[in-house]
């Protein structure tokens, strides 16, 4: 992530009264050295590099490496920005995206970002985290199955099917193995969580160990 103030950039389209007031409080932010820089840009103008994007309506706002559309308060932009500068702060992007349903957001943000990736794993050790990340992450996994992004998810998800102190993280990283497209690599780990304390997780262990067995 970013060490310091990230830069903004904001497209926009003119007559667009959500644009004029996005730039007021992106401005603020400025002001107050929130965000080191703040670019405004026309979609009719750089036609090109709002594709790169894959940017369809304004205001899009981007800050950092994080991409938004629509308007948003100042204390949430506010907050994006600060976001930049933590650790985990693409976990709580791509909880942000899948919660609005911008599932294919998080593919493409990977795809552009392979390290990314790794967020998953935050996401599915933290049992705070929703239903639809977890949906999400399990179709975004299946969508990039058997490619070298995911092949990167093999040893923390088999390490967090062991070591997570909750039963049903271990048994979803048991599932999320499966979407990985790596079952040769993944079956040492499913291997030892056959002797996982929980019964439920054994059963989840050994329905794949079974289902490698007879490909």
């Amino acid at each position: 992530m970013l060490t310091e103030a990230p830069s903004a950039l904001l497209w926009t389209a003119s007559g667009c009264h959500h644009c004029e007031a996005t730039q007021r409080l992106l401005t603020q932010l400025l002001a107050e050295g929130t965000l080191a820089s703040l670019e405004c840009l026309d979609v009719r103008q750089h036609v090109q590099q709002a594709e790169s994007l894959a940017i369809h309506s304004v205001p899009t706002v981007t800050i950092g490496p994080f991409l938004f559309q629509g308007s948003h308060p100042l204390s949430e932009w506010r907050r994006w920005a600060m976001l930049t500068q933590q650790d985990k702060g693409v976990a709580v992007y791509f909880d942000h995206l899948f919660t609005i349903g911008q599932r294919h957001r998080v593919e493409w943000m990977i795809r552009r970002y392979p390290d990314w990736i790794m967020a998953f794993i935050d996401l599915l050790a933290d049992p705070q985290v929703g239903i639809n990340s977890r949906l999400g992450i399990g179709a975004v996994l299946e969508e990039l199955q058997g490619t070298s992004l995911t092949a990167a998810l093999v040893a923390p998800l088999g390490q967090l099917a062991q070591q997570h102190d909750q039963a049903r993280i271990r048994g979803d990283a048991c599932y999320y193995l499966a979407l990985l497209g790596w079952p040769d690599k993944a079956a040492p780990y499913w291997q030892q969580c056959l002797n996982d304390p929980d019964a439920t997780v054994v059963e989840i262990a050994r329905e794949y160990l079974d289902e490698l067995a007879e490909s």
